[in-house]
């Protein structure tokens, strides 16, 4: 089925949608915790815990927002906005529904929140952390535009994780010429980023 963009919607992180917020958990095993790991009892949180996750996200630096999709008038899935490896960027991190991947929906978000990143936010360029192993991702990012500019080594982060991680990024409207140039002095590296630390915590009330 084709997708349709007029349905298509990005919101921010609001507790009003926590039902769906335990919705896209629910479904984690064999698919979002393929390569993003999960504590063994996420699945089971109550609504009360989610809607404390998502109110956690707002305790995020103001250049850390965290968004909603939603796809029918239903959110599908979730792009969280943290600190990059280089400097003058930002990472994103995004889950989806498993119903609702595979469609398209996430890569047209992602199209809409590069103009959120580059023009809202400043930002000189935006980073994918892939896993070698995490085609999916890796096909996203490739129709998006993104280049692969580096790679770490990360504790294994999932049931399939490698631990080897490719930084793919997309820059502002400088072009390639620009951003090859960023990241290739170590000083423009953020100190404070920790390899492995990709995902927001929060105070768990079961």
């Amino acid at each position: 089925m084709k997708l349709n963009e007029e349905e298509l919607s990005i919101i921010p992180a609001t507790p009003r949608y926590a039902k769906d917020h335990m919705e896209i958990y629910k479904y984690a095993n064999g698919f979002l915790d393929d390569f993003l790991a999960m504590d063994e009892d996420t699945n089971k949180l109550s609504f009360r815990s989610h809607n404390a996750w998502i109110q956690s996200y707002k305790l995020e630096k103001p250049e850390n927002p965290t968004f909603m999709i939603k796809y029918w008038n239903k959110v599908v899935g979730l792009v969280l906005f943290r600190d990059a490896y280089f400097t003058g960027g930002t990472q994103v991190i995004y889950l989806m529904n498993k119903n609702h991947a595979g469609k398209g929906i996430m890569k047209a978000a992602l199209e809409h929140l590069l103009d959120v990143a580059f023009f809202g936010h400043k930002f000189l360029f935006m980073e994918l952390h892939i896993d070698i192993d995490n085609l999916p991702s890796q096909r996203v990012a490739e129709k998006l535009g993104f280049e692969v500019i580096d790679t770490y080594e990360s504790p294994k982060d999932g049931t399939k994780s490698t631990g080897h991680i490719e930084i793919w990024a997309k820059t502002n409207n400088h072009g390639p010429a620009f951003w090859k140039q960023i990241p290739r002095e170590d000083w423009m590296k953020n100190h404070n980023w920790l390899a492995g630390k990709r995902h927001a915590a929060f105070n768990r009330n079961s």
